[in-house]
């Protein structure tokens, strides 16, 4: 029967649309387009955290000119570049979504694929040789059998039984063939893997949507809020040895505060958020005090402080001085930690522009001492920074993590192992056919089965192998 010459066209488009969908669909659902996938988008991710990111600004010249500064020097150059392309809203482009949208069409591609000859291997009927998982690799094998093959079969049997191998009940129509299954709850490997990556996806879509992040930096003594909170923390106590800082949380209405210890780089929960504290920077908190007893104002020398009654004037790693003043009574002071003892200071006075110090002293941490009639305490403090999250996904992401732990541990460590021997007895002898499917290219076997699957990898110590082989 001849064909319309107009329908040729139609039938090869048809035709190369088919060979290209399923090029595509096998190329999805392959584990190198998965670990690809997933590479790329944990790098957008990791870049993301690196490189300053805008939120909540419209794109503008302004907005431009001060993500640029914000970049390492290094980079600035070619900050013009990186913000054209997006970089500067990496969460909210297609750097970030696109392969986190193929990596959601892959999972749902290969758990279509796998899923169900994966759950046809953990029912307890043989599965058939016709499938093949497409992430195991098979071997098979022909040896001769011995002069008693039902004897050996028996033995056989028996052998797997004693190596915890499942065994299927014969077919009814092929009684002689036997299949044995080690682990045979590990095919589902794969399949936990990539619902973890579904949850993982949809994850990251709401805390997209839900996430609420603030930084806060505590100062001792000095009430601070955040806008996820209701309340205030004071940071009450440090313990720069031990990485520990003792806060407390007042809620503000008639309960009592709660006592927070918190250690460095060790997130907690609280209130339904992630507390994460990442840096404690040493301070020496500075009060001072006329002959009446009363705080003065200080006014520091540090950019990032503002006058207060008590100052925490932030020390570098070098012991370098530190300046404030008393506008009241006009005067200036340095104080140089010590180099060796933190529990003394050196304290310089100076008195209006006067460049040489009129008065030095000794102090001593925690103790109070006079200068021209007032009274001054130093403190060795910390200023702790923490970072707060509120993320309704935090559970999705744990729940996401324990199960791709398990989907390694079933695909790497606790793998599965499947056989078929197929007996084709003639006489008093005959040939056994085996086929072993399993993950990775080393998964171990019995001894035995070694032997029976590869037989020139016997050896000559026989002997060994005569209490184990069937």
């Amino acid at each position: 029967m001849l064909i319309p010459t107009s329908r040729t066209p139609l039938l090869k488009l048809q035709a190369q649309l088919a060979r290209f969908l399923t090029s595509a669909w096998y190329t999805l659902r392959r584990p190198q387009t998965t670990g690809w996938l997933l590479a790329i988008w944990l790098g957008v991710l990791g870049l993301g955290l690196i490189i300053p990111q805008q939120t909540g600004l419209l794109p503008s010249d302004t907005a431009r000119e001060a993500w640029i500064a914000n970049l390492a020097l290094p980079v600035q150059p070619w900050g013009e570049l990186l913000y054209a392309l997006g970089l500067a809203r990496l969460f909210d482009s297609l750097w970030f979504w696109l392969p986190l949208g193929l990596l959601l069409l892959n999972s749902l591609i290969a758990l279509a694929d796998y899923g169900p000859g994966s759950w046809r291997r953990l029912q307890p009927e043989m599965p058939s040789l016709g499938w093949q998982h497409p992430l195991a690799r098979r071997a098979e094998q022909s040896s001769r059998l011995p002069e008693a093959p039902d004897a050996f079969l028996d033995q056989l049997r028996a052998a797997l039984t004693a190596q915890r191998f499942y065994l299927y009940p014969p077919l009814e129509t092929e009684t002689k063939l036997l299949g044995a299954v080690l682990r045979r709850w590990a095919w589902l490997g794969p399949l936990v893997f990539y619902v973890a990556l579904l949850i993982l996806i949809a994850a990251v879509s709401l805390s997209h949507t839900f996430l609420q992040l603030d930084t806060l930096t505590l100062r001792p003594f000095e009430p601070q809020t955040s806008r996820l909170f209701p309340g205030e923390f004071e940071l009450r106590q440090t313990f720069s040895a031990q990485h520990i800082s003792q806060v407390g949380y007042s809620s503000g209405g008639n309960g009592e505060p709660v006592q927070l210890d918190w250690r460095l780089y060790l997130p907690t929960f609280f209130d339904n958020a992630l507390i994460w504290p990442r840096a404690m920077d040493p301070v020496i908190t500075v009060e001072a005090r006329n002959e009446a007893g009363a705080l003065l104002r200080l006014i520091p020398s540090q950019e990032n402080l503002f006058p207060a009654e008590r100052l925490h004037l932030s020390l570098g790693a070098d012991n370098t001085p530190v300046y404030f003043l008393i506008p009241a009574t006009g005067l200036a002071f340095q104080i140089v930690p010590h180099a060796t003892d933190p529990q003394f200071f050196e304290v310089q006075v100076r008195r209006g522009s006067e460049s040489a110090p009129a008065e030095k002293v000794e102090a001593r941490a925690d103790q109070p001492f006079e200068v021209n009639g007032l009274t001054l305490k130093l403190t060795r403090n910390s200023n702790v920074t923490v970072v707060v999250l509120r993320d309704p996904a935090l559970l999705l992401y744990g729940l996401a993590g324990g199960l791709m732990g398990i989907a390694a541990i079933f695909t790497f460590w606790l793998s599965p192992v499947q056989v078929w021997f197929i007996p084709e007895v003639k006489g008093r002898g005959g040939q056994l056919y085996s086929v072993v499917e399993r993950f990775g290219r080393e998964a171990g076997l019995p001894l035995f089965l070694e032997l029976i699957l590869w037989p020139e990898k016997k050896s000559n110590d026989n002997n060994e192998l005569k209490g184990s082989t069937p």
